[in-house]
């Protein structure tokens, strides 16, 4: 995806970081606003330039040492529905499915193997060749809000960078708790699969829906601009009660031939099958909340052949069963 003019909320990151970063917003073209107006918004491409600037003029572990600081509450309601998710996996989801709203030029995923669970990270934007601090802040910054979510000192099972290694790597260690490994394929963080049973400490139910509805929201308008994943959630949308339809349906449905639709993805960072389980997950919440159907009927509207799938796919989205969601919404209402 091409991300020239794609941005970033600044909510509260840079703010902790005023001293420092200061002296370099105006070399940058950035404005002040940034660090005292939670809603301004910086360019993707200008807070990376940043980080990079400063980690070459007076701080090379800059990513590292600015995420290790920051608390889930300056990440705004982003933040809030991870602190206040049921459980690590939950919080994981927020993560993967609204870091958007954050961040236009992001990608991040729910990565899952036999024994071990976490993200992957990427920048959507080609043209930004040096990203090793935004890689290093980014996934140092899942690890302490999930540490600062359970309340204990999770340590990753393992790290691993697209960058090349760093002439020095103990300040990595000493963070991570484990030697990261560098010149990998892909950014990602993981944590042995025993994580997923601790609970998050002092979670607010009602806070976190509260939150997902308003991310959800928020997706909307983020994404809008981004024709091809608005267009295919629109289609999607539509077909799902008789099957969630293929890459070649879609494409057929928009006029084009697969290939290209697959080209455009590629070129906007539109994960298909992702943006697939986006668009059936707002569907369920809707759903949820604004009819009295069965769970049965809207398992099928939403093109699950058995209510069980729906089911656990429900708990994987938000912690919650489907039957939890609708019981803590109707007393939300009350």
């Amino acid at each position: 995806m091409s991300t020239k003019d794609s941005t970033q909320i600044s909510e509260t990151v840079l703010s902790p970081f005023r001293e420092v970063v200061e002296p370099y917003l105006e070399r940058l073209g950035i404005d002040r606003l940034v660090l005292d107006d939670p809603d301004a918004e910086i360019t993707d491409r200008k807070f990376v330039e940043l980080l990079e600037l400063i980690s070459i003029e007076e701080d090379q572990y800059i990513g590292l040492h600015m995420a290790m600081r920051l608390k889930c509450s300056n990440w705004g309601v982003f933040g809030h529905a991870v602190r206040n998710a049921p459980n690590v996996l939950s919080a994981l989801n927020v993560m993967a499915d609204f870091v958007n709203v954050f961040s236009q030029a992001v990608e991040e995923q729910l990565v899952q193997t036999e024994d071990a669970i976490g993200l992957s990270y990427r920048l959507n934007d080609s043209g930004i060749t040096h990203r090793r601090q935004d890689s290093e802040f980014s996934l140092a910054a899942i690890t302490s809000m999930i540490r600062e979510a359970t309340g204990t000192d999770i340590k990753p099972r393992l790290v691993h960078f697209e960058h090349a290694a760093p002439r020095f790597t103990r300040e990595h260690e000493d963070f991570f708790g484990t030697a990261p490994k560098f010149k990998q394929p892909i950014n990602a963080v993981m944590f042995c699969r025993s994580v997923l049973a601790k609970p998050v400490v002092n979670a607010d139910q009602r806070l976190y829906m509260l939150s997902l509805r308003y991310l959800s929201e928020r997706l909307v308008e983020r994404r809008v601009e981004h024709s091809v994943a608005v267009k295919i959630s629109q289609i999607v949308g539509r077909q799902l009660q008789a099957g969630v339809p293929s890459l070649a349906q879609v494409a057929s449905a928009m006029h084009m031939s697969e290939r290209t639709l697959q080209r455009r993805c590629n070129n906007e960072g539109v994960d298909f099958l992702h943006l697939v389980d986006q668009v059936r997950h707002q569907a369920a919440v809707d759903l949820l909340r604004k009819n009295n159907s069965s769970l049965t009927d809207i398992a099928s509207e939403l093109g699950y052949s058995q209510l069980s799938a729906f089911s656990r796919a429900f708990r994987r989205w938000t912690g919650l069963t489907p039957k939890q969601y609708r019981d803590v919404y109707s007393e939300e209402l009350r």
